[in-house]
């Protein structure tokens, strides 16, 4: 578990150190984020997720609803899972046609979606639209 910063109001933990700092937080989100800029202190690092507005954009997937209040999207071509929002950063897996994804949220440029990793289960990564 552990405790996110606030982004509104700023705190001034983001972008705070200096230094060397950890390639990963203690989720896994990739440091410093944006990439060249300075680590925030502590074990979280702010990443630019924002509340999915429930837009998908170009990214093929279906809609499968197993109760009235929950839909799952389904992926319907293989794709490459991503450790942060952009080609900068490395393939840490691929997502198979027909696996159903949890999309946690949308990047600020939106075109990339943060998903809980299928093959990692509680780790994010990230899906180019």
């Amino acid at each position: 578990m552990t405790h996110a910063l606030m982004t509104s109001p700023r705190s001034p933990a983001i972008d705070a150190a200096s230094g060397e700092c950890p390639i990963d937080d203690q989720r896994g989100v990739t440091r410093p984020f944006p990439p060249g800029g300075n680590c925030d202190l502590g074990a979280y690092e702010v990443s630019d997720m924002v509340p999915i507005s429930g837009e998908t954009g170009d990214l093929e997937i279906t809609t499968v609803t197993p109760t009235p209040q929950t839909s799952i999207p389904t992926i319907n071509t293989e794709t490459l899972c991503w450790k942060g929002p952009g080609s900068q950063y490395e393939v840490v897996s691929s997502v198979q046609q027909g696996t159903q994804i949890v999309i946690k949220g949308l990047g600020a440029q939106k075109n990339w979606l943060v998903i809980d990793n299928p093959r990692f289960p509680g780790t994010d990564c990230w899906l180019d639209q």
